[in-house]
């Protein structure tokens, strides 16, 4: 929760110290919650992507790949334990 409210009250800092534990391309926007539970999983993001729920790795190898011109919205819950892929021009919730 302490996550989020940083996230929303600093979205772009936020974003900037998240470039430090995942991928993100140019024009993401995360005011969601990115939560890795193992520093050995690997969370990728695309570029012009809107996260606004929760992304969640679970074990050592999980993976979580978000393509380009994404859209998870706030009310979805993504929780990986091995890999998730998710294509280019995806629109998750709304």
């Amino acid at each position: 929760m302490l996550a989020r409210i940083y996230a929303y009250l600093f979205k772009k800092k936020a974003t900037a110290n998240l470039r430090c534990f995942i991928n993100i391309g140019e024009d993401t926007d995360i005011t969601g919650v990115i939560d890795k539970r193992s520093l050995k999983s690997t969370i990728t993001i695309g570029s012009n992507c809107l996260i606004q729920g929760y992304l969640v790795t679970e074990t050592d190898g999980s993976e979580i790949i978000v393509g380009n011109n994404v859209f998870i919205g706030g009310g979805t819950i993504i929780g990986c334990a091995s890999s998730i892929i998710i294509s280019d021009d995806v629109l998750i919730s709304y």
